[in-house]
């Protein structure tokens, strides 16, 4: 408010100095006389100020964690709309699923052959190709990142014998290659969200080049070395 004048605008920040000493809030306070342009730190003073006085009363709680916050604002609404604990009900329920794979693929043994065939392509590729490998192909059948993820420790586990060695290669696979399905959770949500095509996904650089930098390393022999 430009027009107010230098009396108005001195008026102005006394008052939310003022203010904003009795909320405790020393730090704020201390910015305004730090400021070259008053007239955008009066506004910010004014907008914590109106943030400060939404009070959700306590009944009101329950509702914001169960279904989370809505607004009746468009353009707020456009922003923060969303969230609670309805909204994660269908991932905790591929969380949960994705879980019991794990333990019926290990005690049925429906995996052995196939951890045979990755091992000895771990033999002509490399042990990071065959995680890479497998990772392409678990993320285009799993069509999420967790399972995903969790069959791909599966299959490439006994490939690595220090634990440490091993999760980075199924950081440097699985967990980066999934965002580049199309049709898996990892890559088909936020291309939704941000309304983006497909082909958006080639800009997706370290998704791809962290696995090709990878198998590079290893094939120069200069892989990653646990200690």
């Amino acid at each position: 408010h430009a027009h107010d004048g230098p009396r108005g605008l001195a008026g102005r920040a006394a008052d939310a100095c003022g203010r904003f000493h009795r909320l405790g809030d020393a730090d704020v306070v201390d910015r305004i006389f730090g400021a070259h342009d008053v007239v955008v730190a009066l506004q910010l003073f004014d907008d914590l100020l109106q943030l400060r006085q939404v009070i959700v009363p306590p009944a009101e709680l329950p509702g914001l964690v169960l279904r989370g916050y809505h607004s009746a604002d468009p353009e707020i609404a456009a922003m923060m709309n969303g969230g609670g604990v309805i909204s994660m009900v269908k991932v905790c329920s591929i969380v949960m699923i994705s879980s019991t794979y794990s333990g019926m693929f290990q005690k049925t043994g429906l995996l052995n052959g196939v951890q045979s065939r990755i091992g000895a392509l771990a033999g002509r590729i490399g042990t990071f190709g065959a995680y890479a490998a497998t990772s392409v192909v678990a993320g285009m059948i799993a069509c999420n990142q967790t399972l995903a993820i969790m069959l791909v420790q599966q299959l490439c586990g006994k490939l690595r014998s220090h634990a440490g060695q091993a999760a980075i290669d199924l950081e440097d696979s699985a967990v980066v290659i999934a965002g580049l399905v199309p049709w898996s959770i990892a890559g088909a949500v936020p291309l939704a969200s941000v309304g983006a095509p497909t082909k958006s996904m080639l800009f997706a650089c370290f998704l791809y080049f962290l696995p090709l930098w990878r198998m590079i390393t290893e094939k120069c022999g200069r892989g990653f070395s646990a200690k």
